[in-house]
């Protein structure tokens, strides 16, 4: 183009915009509202003049929504859309606002916006509120004590009387009635729910007592009938979602291995009562293996377990972890520091997994594993130790590709949760080297995982070829060096 015919029509353009400013042209409210580069109290003006505009009340609404729901917007623009919408009298019971809060509430990422939100739910009482409050107050803030969350002012404002707690198990035991995303959403609430009586009901003794007070009532919902299953049948109580998905896979498995179940119970009748009081899910495999194969040790009070396994580890090498993501001090990793925390039932199981650390063959079959992970630089290895007879076998299950997010990181399978059902124990390694023994023991991800899970975990460090280093670990910090276990290489 001739660059005096450009020059033109350069020339104008830049008239008609100066002309436009000139005569007043309207600026569009929502568009200034959301234009982060304002000032926020321009954009507060604009929401307001949003609400003043000549379109139909839906549209403004409709306006106003699309500004509230972006969450890196400043709270104040946020908040102001929210007090127009519930002050808008032609919202009969704030039916639409409503509406829209019950998909906010539970994605919700400001916190400032979701103390508005639940200020208005505490105010109001709007009893469909509790499933969406769960949701929310499941994630855990690491800033927010659980006492002093919002969500919990709200759901208290909801349960009345109540205890919070049991308006969550309501949540949680409420089957879900809807149909396509509502169903989504409820089935979500109730995952919640459990998760977040994990962290109000750490010991499951309340959810113990209300899932007895409800146990003559029939239900055909697979989620009752499981803690059901737990209660009565497992005598321990899952304590969270994953742990919750657990009972329904042992329920399966045990369905397809009656003998499983049988020794199970006979294995339970055996035992003290005193001794099953805090009986956890990982606890179960241990007893029945026990009880076929140590029956004494079922026989046996805490102090003789706690002397026969000090007895196991006498002597024993132990390589602390001094590595990774540890924190500024050491961690202990001697039986001695977590004895007291330990149950009857936590040191029968620490004996059945020493005999299994021990079971002639292992070492070779883990050192294989071990040569495969030393070449894998996408994951940690890891899988399943069952029992196998009288001993126990190692099984591997490595992760799929798109659950491989480093070498420093182990990804438990779809596959391997629910072939482990009955099985005795989770293992990984720390295999980025042969001579590894600086990160010898589990970091604080594989911790999380034990809480999670609620299984009973080995992770297996080799510190020289042939030599791995045996850790044990389990939920509730708990962390205990067994030594070391020697395959013949070749």
């Amino acid at each position: 183009m001739d660059a005096r015919i450009l020059a033109r029509f350069t020339c104008v353009g830049v008239i008609a915009l100066v002309s436009a400013a000139a005569f007043g042209q309207p600026k569009d409210p929502v568009k200034e509202a959301k234009d982060e580069r304002l000032a926020t109290s321009d954009r507060v003006r604009a929401v307001e003049r949003a609400w003043q505009t000549d379109k139909t009340r839906e549209a403004r609404r409709e306006d106003l929504k699309s500004i509230l729901w972006i969450q890196r917007s400043a709270v104040v623009v946020r908040v102001r859309c929210l007090e127009l919408l519930m002050d808008d009298p032609g919202d009969t019971d704030h039916a639409d606002t409503r509406s829209m809060l019950r998909l906010m509430v539970p994605t919700e990422g400001d916190f400032a916006v979701l103390e508005a939100l639940c200020r208005i739910i505490e105010r109001e009482r709007w009893p469909e509120f509790a499933g969406p409050l769960v949701r929310s107050y499941s994630r855990f803030v690491v800033s927010r004590p659980d006492d002093e969350r919002p969500e919990r002012r709200a759901l208290a404002a909801l349960a009345g009387a109540r205890p919070v707690e049991e308006l969550v198990y309501e949540v949680f035991s409420t089957p879900a009635t809807g149909t396509g995303q509502q169903r989504d959403r409820e089935d979500k609430a109730r995952s919640a729910a459990w998760e977040l009586l994990g962290r109000l009901d750490k010991s499951g003794a309340k959810r113990k007592a209300l899932i007895e007070q409800a146990a003559a009532a029939p239900s055909d919902d697979p989620m009752l009938q499981n803690v059901r299953f737990a209660a009565t049948e497992l005598r321990a109580i899952p304590l969270t979602a994953s742990q919750l998905t657990w009972v329904g896979q042992i329920r399966e498995s045990a369905a397809k291995s009656p003998e499983w179940m049988t020794e199970l119970r006979a294995a339970l009748a055996a035992c003290a009562t005193e001794h099953l009081a805090d009986l956890r899910l990982r606890h179960l495999e241990p007893i029945r293996w026990a009880s076929l194969h140590q029956p004494d040790w079922l026989r046996a009070d805490r102090p003789a377990l706690l002397s026969q396994l000090h007895a196991r580890l006498k002597g024993r090498t132990i390589y602390q972890r001094t590595q990774g993501d540890t924190t500024s001090e050491a961690v202990s990793e001697r039986l001695s520091t977590y004895e007291s925390r330990l149950t009857w039932a936590d040191l029968l199981s620490m004996l059945v997994i020493d005999v299994a650390v021990r079971t002639p063959g292992l070492a070779e079959t883990l050192w294989d594993h071990v040569e495969r992970d030393l070449k894998d630089r996408t994951t940690e290895l890891g899988g399943l130790i069952s029992a196998d007879g009288g001993g126990f076998k190692a099984v591997l299950y490595p992760p799929r590709g798109t659950a491989r997010t480093g070498d420093r990181r182990f990804v438990a399978s779809d596959d391997m949760l629910a072939a482990g059902a009955l099985a005795l124990a989770h293992y990984h390694f720390h295999a980025q080297s042969v001579d590894n023994a600086d990160y010898a023991g589990p970091g604080p991800g594989d911790m999380e995982y034990a809480d999670d899970q609620g299984r009973l975990c080995l992770v297996y460090t080799p510190v020289r070829r042939g030599v791995l280093n045996v850790d044990y670990y389990q939920a509730g910090g708990v962390r205990i060096d067994l030594g070391t276990i020697t395959a013949a290489t070749k």
